[in-house]
């Protein structure tokens, strides 16, 4: 990885026109790929095994909290015209989908681990309106069990940087396939800086693939040109970074501009 590192480095200092995010998104992606390597083997915690780890050794135990408030109040509701159905992507205790049913819309949650989708069932009981039975299961970003275009929108809050590298583009087209018009996406683009729950794993003598729950090191740019791969371009932008995605009409002939608008090629 450093060679190709150092050869990003070199071309930028010699002016190369690539826009220095798209190359900055690259190595890091490369970095995270060639750190994920080194704690790739089969006692090596990730996926369903590490998350369901993480929730019995108090990961995301304050039921109170929601990394969607900001954008369920000032995105979702306010186009609650168009939008009837949220699927929740990484749903934790379900506190979102929750305050997406008080909101009036039909919503679902799925999480990677068995022990949060418990913890949604439990805690979340009152006012249900679920688009479909069971209203939380556990599911994978990349495989989630639903039909083509099965909500109007996906929610998912600080949930794909835990997406390992070589599952982003999968994870995206799977999010582009079930939401059938809107994407509100909060994506951390650093690594993780509160670690407690990592070193109370090492302590058990536990690894964790890569050595972080951030997997995926990624800015806006390279993100949004992922979705525009699959076929949704930048809707608006919200607090804290938050993207909104719109499906778009834009053709395989087409290019796209740095906001993710359509461009003759």
């Amino acid at each position: 990885v450093q060679p190709v590192v150092e050869l990003l480095a070199c071309r930028l200092a010699a002016g190369q026109k690539m826009a220095l995010g798209v190359w900055s998104s690259l190595a890091a992606v490369l970095v995270a790929t060639a750190t994920a390597a080194a704690d790739t083997g089969a006692d090596a915690l990730e996926g369903q095994k590490l998350y369901d780890g993480l929730y019995k050794i108090g990961y995301h135990q304050d039921l109170r909290l929601s990394h969607a408030r900001s954008i369920i109040a000032e995105q979702i509701v306010p186009m609650k015209e168009e939008i009837e159905s949220i699927l929740d992507v990484g749903c934790s205790h379900g506190l979102a989908v929750q305050s997406l049913w008080r909101a009036g819309i039909y919503s679902n949650g799925v999480d990677i681990s068995n022990v949060a989708v418990g913890m949604a069932n439990q805690n979340r009981t009152e006012g249900r309106k679920c688009q479909y039975e069971p209203c939380f299961q556990q599911a994978d970003a990349a495989r989630l069990p639903f039909a083509d275009k099965a909500f109007d929108g996906i929610l998912s809050t600080d949930v794909l940087e835990h997406v390992q590298p070589e599952e982003v583009h999968a994870t995206c087209a799977e999010l582009a396939r079930v939401a059938k018009k809107y994407l509100f996406l909060k994506i951390a683009y650093k690594k993780e800086f509160v670690v407690s729950h990592l070193r109370t794993l090492e302590k058990q003598g536990l690894r964790v693939r890569g050595g972080a729950l951030h997997a995926t090191i990624m800015g806006p740019t390279a993100w949004i040109a992922e979705f525009w791969k699959v076929g949704f371009r930048v809707h608006g932008i919200g607090r804290d970074d938050a993207i909104i995605f719109i499906r778009t009409s834009c053709t395989t002939d087409r290019t796209s501009v740095p906001d993710g608008t359509c461009s003759t090629a």
